[in-house]
């Protein structure tokens, strides 16, 4: 999948303030315009090329890939939202 050159710059500006800040981690919510199962295909193949390119320029924080838009958000065309937010520590035993 090719990534078009704004949405690089985006994606650059996105990598630069992300950095990778101890106690992250990321969610990609991989969002169709749509419900159909093409449309959810492609919209997390998106998602996907975001992951490597955040992964290509350093970003090492977990990440991972969700099918549902951030709270609050219905949106109108195909998406892929970056959420980074604190990572909750597992439980000791």
């Amino acid at each position: 999948m090719v990534i078009e050159d704004p949405t690089r710059a985006a994606l650059d500006r996105a990598v630069e303030a992300i950095g990778n800040k101890t106690g992250r981690e990321i969610e990609l919510h991989s969002v169709p315009a749509n419900q159909d199962i093409e449309a959810r295909k492609v919209a997390f193949g998106h998602a996907l090329a975001v992951l490597t390119y955040l992964e290509d320029h350093g970003v090492t924080l977990p990440m991972q890939i969700v099918q549902d838009p951030l709270p609050g958000m219905t949106p109108t065309v195909d998406t892929v939202d970056i959420e980074v937010r604190r990572s909750i520590p597992s439980a000791s035993r």
